[in-house]
C-alpha cells in the first residue's frame, strides 16, 4: 500500500514552527544553529597543521584525537555519526597498509607499486 504524503505547511504554520524552534533554543532544549562548515578550508587548515607539526611527539595526540572521534555520536542518537565513521576509516586504512607492507616484506619484496597498494586498501574506501 502506498503511503500518502502529508500536506504542505501553510505560511502561518511555518512561522509558528519557527517561533517554537526559536523559543526552544532560548530555553536550551535545542542546540544553537551552526554556521555551515567550509570543508575545503577546514581540510586545508588540517593539512597545514599536520605538515608543520609532524613528528614522533605528535603521535600520542593523534591517537587521542582518533579515539575521541570514534566515540562521536549524532545529537541525541545512539549510533555513531559520519565523523566517527571517518575516524574509523582512517584507522582501518592505516591497519590495512601496515598489513600489506608486512606481507610484502615477508614475501621478500622491498618495493611495490602504487596500484598494488591501492588494490589492498580500496575496500576501506568503498565502505
Amino acid at each position: 500500500m502506498a503511503t500518502r504524503k502529508g500536506r504542505r505547511m501553510t505560511d502561518r504554520e511555518k512561522k509558528m514552527a519557527a517561533e517554537v524552534r526559536a523559543e526552544m533554543r532560548e530555553k536550551g532544549l535545542l542546540p544553537e544553529k551552526k554556521k555551515p562548515l567550509n570543508r575545503k578550508k577546514f581540510v586545508d587548515q588540517a593539512r597545514a597543521v599536520l605538515a608543520e607539526s609532524i613528528g614522533y611527539d605528535t603521535i600520542p595526540y593523534l591517537l587521542w584525537a582518533l579515539s575521541e572521534m570514534l566515540g562521536h555520536r549524532a545529537y541525541l542518537e545512539a549510533s555513531p555519526d559520519l565523523e566517527a565513521v571517518g575516524a574509523a576509516k582512517v584507522i582501518l586504512l592505516a591497519k590495512r597498509r601496515m598489513d600489506f607492507e608486512k606481507e610484502q616484506i615477508a614475501a621478500g619484496r622491498e618495493k611495490w607499486t602504487v596500484g598494488e597498494l591501492c588494490e589492498a586498501v580500496q575496500d576501506v574506501y568503498r565502505m
